[in-house]
């Protein structure tokens, strides 16, 4: 959990963010790929984490603050690798969101 290595500098909440959104919005392939399990085990993975490191049991409150670090820095990744697979699949969600 220490270094999620999408950013690798900065503000670790591009790499939660990252996280978040791979989590949220990925397929049966990533999930066992990335997580070795499904997307449940993934979304639970994901509230353990969040709790800790958060230290809360509010996960909205978390994903609220995620997710513009989310889409600004696979916003960044899209740039730089547009064909970078599940992300590009969501690329209009990407950014409208980001233009939010």
């Amino acid at each position: 959990w220490i270094d999620l290595s999408e950013m690798t500098y900065g503000n670790p909440l591009y790499d939660i963010g990252f996280l978040w959104y791979v989590v949220k919005k990925s397929n049966d392939r990533v999930f066992d790929r990335v997580f070795h399990t499904d997307a449940e085990g993934a979304y639970n993975m994901w509230k353990a984490f969040a709790k800790a490191y958060f230290e809360t049991e509010d996960l909205a409150a978390v994903e609220e603050l995620v997710k513009p670090y989310a889409y600004a820095g696979i916003n960044l990744i899209l740039k730089v690798m547009p064909n970078t697979g599940f992300i590009t699949y969501n690329k209009d969600e990407i950014l409208e969101e980001c233009r939010k």
